[in-house]
């Protein structure tokens, strides 16, 4: 190889700059993206915000309060189900998808979205969603598998990450307990959280 393409494949001083640059704000994403508090946070951040800026309208309010309703249903069904990271949940809601809390949020989302009435809001909830959603998913996924083995993949073969391919209803019946749905997993304070901020929404309007 000639000095010529030696001196042409060697980095310029701009060039490792760029390079370095590049890749530390590409880790600083994605560690941003991992983020579990940043996620929940943002989330809590997004509903009030559309809490407030809600400005409903009678023809969507059906749809609006039914999304948020069955969101939160499907959340609570999970989290009463699932001993995180000590028993793979397969029954229940687990049957059908492999991340039903997140099918949840999504559908909170799309509540607070058809109560906001704003083109906007839903870029903002489909930028958070594609944000946060994707990396979080391949995250649980990969420490599921790590924790559970060969059970997770041939579970993983057969459920869906977020949108249902079939029902099996014998599988759907699952053992339920309200103590790990409002005590270990928490989800009662998120319940009511939501069911708070779903009543403001259909009144902010007027002193807002």
């Amino acid at each position: 190889m000639s000095e010529e393409n030696n001196n042409e494949a060697a980095p310029t001083p701009a060039r490792y700059a760029q390079y370095s640059s590049d890749v530390g704000l590409e880790r600083l994403v994605q560690r941003l993206r991992n983020k579990e508090f940043l996620r929940q946070f943002g989330g809590f951040v997004l509903m009030l915000f559309f809490t407030w800026t809600a400005d409903p309208q009678a023809q969507w309010v059906p749809y609006a309060i039914a999304a948020v309703v069955l969101g939160a249903l499907i959340r609570a069904w999970a989290a009463g189900t699932v001993f995180k990271n000590e028993i793979l949940a397969t029954t229940g809601p687990y049957s059908m998808v492999r991340h039903p809390l997140y099918v949840g949020n999504i559908l909170i989302f799309i509540g607070f979205n058809l109560l906001n009435n704003e083109p906007w809001a839903w870029l903002i909830t489909i930028s958070f969603l594609w944000f946060f959603y994707p990396p979080a998913i391949n995250y649980e996924d990969g420490k599921l598998e790590g924790i559970f083995g060969q059970p997770w993949r041939e579970w993983r073969n057969r459920t869906p990450a977020l949108v249902p391919a079939r029902i099996e209803f014998s599988a759907l019946r699952s053992t339920w307990a309200f103590g790990l749905f409002a005590g270990r997993n928490g989800e009662l304070l998120i319940f009511l959280f939501t069911m708070v901020c779903l009543v403001l929404a259909l009144r902010v309007g007027l002193p807002f």
